[in-house]
This record gives C-alpha cells, sequence and structure tokens, in this order.
C-alpha cells in the first residue's frame, strides 16, 4: 500500500514538473542593440514677440503731436507722440524759479553764520545769537531741498507728456488720433520687438521625457520656403494639458534683419532624447503584430543554446538602417530576440537556437 502511494505521488509531480511544451522549437535570434543616432519628432506652431507693451496715457491732455505710424521701427526711448504741455512747462519754470530764490536763501544763511562765527571768536557775539544763526543756515538748506524734489517733480510730469517707445521695436497698433483728449491709462500705441521671435509648439505628451531644454530644431516658414532656421529648446513649462494630451515647448529665434514677423506659421522638428527615450534598435523580423494593432516580440531567457521566450509588448518608434526603433519597459541592449520561427510562441516556450545574428 506504501510502495503504490508513494508511486502516485512521484507520477503526480512528473506530470506537473514536466514542461508545458517538451518539445524545444528550433528558433533564429538577433540582439537588441542601442540606437546610436536621436530620433525626432514634429510639431507646428506660430510666432510671437516676446516682448509686447501697451504705451498708456500717463497723464490726461490732447494729443498735439504724432511721430510714429503702425508698422514704424523705432529705437529705444524715441518720441511716439507728445500731449499738450503748455501749462506744466509753466509749472517747471515757476518750480525753477522757486529753487533759485531757496538758494539765494542758504546762501544770505551761509554768509550770516560766517560772520558772526567771526564774531563769535573775538568774544564780539553771545553764543545764542551764534546758534540762532546756525539754525536759520539749516532751516534754508532744508527749504531749497524741498523746492528741488518739487521742481524735480514738475519736470517729470512734463516728460509724462512725452509717449517714447520703452525698447526697440516696431508699432504694431496705433489708438489715437491728433487733438484726441486722452484720460490716464488710454493705450496709445502698441509695440512689440521683433528682433527676437519666440514660437510656441503643442508637443504630444508622450514625448514629455524626450524634449529637453536645449535640444536642437530646425524650423521651416511657408512664408520663406527654402530656408531652414536652427534655433533650441529655450523652456519647456511643466505642464500637460489635458485636453489635447500634450504640452507646450517654446524657441527663441534671432530675428535680426526682421525677415520674420509675429503671427508666422511654422513647422518644427525636435530632436529627441535618446537616452531619455528608452528606445531601442531590433532586427525588423523580430517584430511580430496582429490584426488588432497589439506590436510584441519574443525575448529569449537564457545564455545557452537552450532556453525559453518571455513576451514583450512595444511601440515602434520609426525605422533605422539596421531594422526598426522601439520603446518598451524591461529591455536592454544585448538581450536576445526571436526573428525566425517567433509565429507561433506561447509564453514560456521552450526553444532552441539554431542561428543568431
Amino acid at each position: 500500500m506504501r510502495k503504490s502511494t508513494a508511486a502516485g505521488i512521484v507520477m503526480l509531480i512528473s506530470m506537473y514538473s514536466a514542461p508545458t511544451w517538451p518539445d524545444a522549437v528550433r528558433v533564429g535570434v538577433g540582439s537588441i542593440v542601442a540606437v546610436a543616432n536621436r530620433g525626432e519628432v514634429s510639431a507646428s506652431g506660430e510666432l510671437s514677440a516676446i516682448r509686447t507693451a501697451v504705451i498708456s496715457a500717463e497723464i490726461a491732455g490732447a494729443v498735439a503731436e504724432i511721430q510714429s505710424e503702425t508698422g514704424d521701427a523705432v529705437a529705444r526711448n524715441a518720441l511716439l507722440a507728445a500731449i499738450r504741455d503748455a501749462p506744466a512747462q509753466l509749472d517747471l519754470r515757476a518750480a525753477k524759479g522757486r529753487v533759485a530764490q531757496a538758494d539765494a536763501e542758504v546762501e544770505r544763511a551761509r554768509i550770516n553764520e560766517r560772520r558772526l562765527g567771526s564774531l563769535l571768536q573775538r568774544k564780539a557775539l553771545s553764543q545764542d545769537e551764534y546758534d540762532t544763526a546756525r539754525v536759520e543756515l539749516g532751516r534754508a538748506l532744508a527749504v531749497l531741498e524741498t523746492r528741488r524734489a518739487e521742481a524735480e517733480r514738475t519736470a517729470d510730469d512734463v516728460s509724462r507728456h512725452q509717449l517714447r517707445a520703452p525698447f526697440a521695436g516696431t508699432i504694431v497698433k496705433r489708438h489715437i488720433e491728433l487733438g484726441q483728449w486722452l484720460d490716464v491709462g488710454d493705450p496709445c500705441f502698441v509695440i512689440e520687438d521683433t528682433s527676437m521671435l519666440r514660437a510656441k509648439l503643442s508637443v504630444p505628451q508622450r514625448y514629455f521625457d524626450e524634449v529637453s531644454v536645449g535640444a536642437a530644431a530646425q524650423i521651416r516658414f511657408d512664408a520663406v520656403p527654402g530656408k531652414v532656421y536652427n534655433a533650441a529648446v529655450s523652456r519647456k513649462p511643466p505642464l500637460v494639458r489635458s485636453a489635447g494630451r500634450s504640452f507646450e515647448v517654446w524657441l527663441d529665434i534671432d530675428n535680426p534683419a526682421q525677415q520674420l514677423v509675429p503671427g508666422l506659421s511654422l513647422q518644427a522638428s525636435l530632436t529627441l532624447d535618446a537616452a531619455r527615450s528608452g528606445q531601442l534598435g531590433v532586427p525588423r523580423d523580430a517584430v511580430v503584430r496582429n490584426q488588432g494593432g497589439t506590436v510584441w516580440l519574443w525575448v529569449v531567457e537564457g545564455a545557452g543554446a537552450d532556453g525559453s521566450v518571455r513576451r514583450v509588448e512595444v511601440e515602434v518608434a520609426g525605422a533605422s538602417s539596421d531594422g526598426l526603433i522601439i520603446r518598451a519597459e524591461g529591455l536592454a541592449p544585448g538581450m536576445r530576440v526571436v526573428t525566425r520561427g517567433n509565429e507561433s510562441l506561447r509564453e514560456g516556450q521552450a526553444v532552441s537556437v539554431v542561428g543568431e545574428r
């Protein structure tokens, strides 16, 4: 009885420990390699100015002069327009007169302080009288400082009647007309700095970790056929749009010749960071597809001629001269993948390697 029981146990163990496919399938294999060249992703966008300013009236009054029109290129601090400033100019003259008067009072008080100081040294004057003269000089100096501040403030009021360019750029909009009355804050001009333009691109979110600041880019414009502009990613805001499943990158483009203008559409090719993308190269025959669109390959487990296979789903990112470029987790250069005999394999299938390339 004990012998039959032991025999039954041995039989059960042998049944469950036997491989599902006792006969190894003969397969050819190839190796996974690191992708030497970097991939690219295409994106479209539009040019915009990096610096844009709305120049508004800082003081109320009537427009007395207009020096710039829409489309004009202007230098920094160039006069664009002027608001009537005759009353302000009169206030400035009066303020300067008060400064001169206060300055004369200081000079008179200083002369008096020196004269009384000399008398004090000769014991011909009391200390109290000299101290009073010193106080008068201090008061005169304080009045002079106040008058100077008032004059500077009035001069600033006069300067605010002039509308000037805050930086070198192009006038893209003029809102005012000669003789028009302006209130404080009314927009007068819109100016854009077009010496450096910015392209904002929308890139699919699956490339978020592969596009880095500093990545090279080539840009083409329909408005400038045949010319390629080289740039680099200047900024990658850390935000993915949930609606479009995309993220934004910025490219800053030098425009010294003013050949480009804000609003132009563009197409750009961004260089991907292969070290961060996990892109690998495999022989073209290693990739298997089904009608549903699923793509996978078989990885050979084991170092010798015999082993088993493991199925790994992959994403085909492109093609190279030697095969296909793929993305997948759990793969590394040097692993062997089945390239021949991979049509009917199963997970864990025993294989025997008969050819390798």
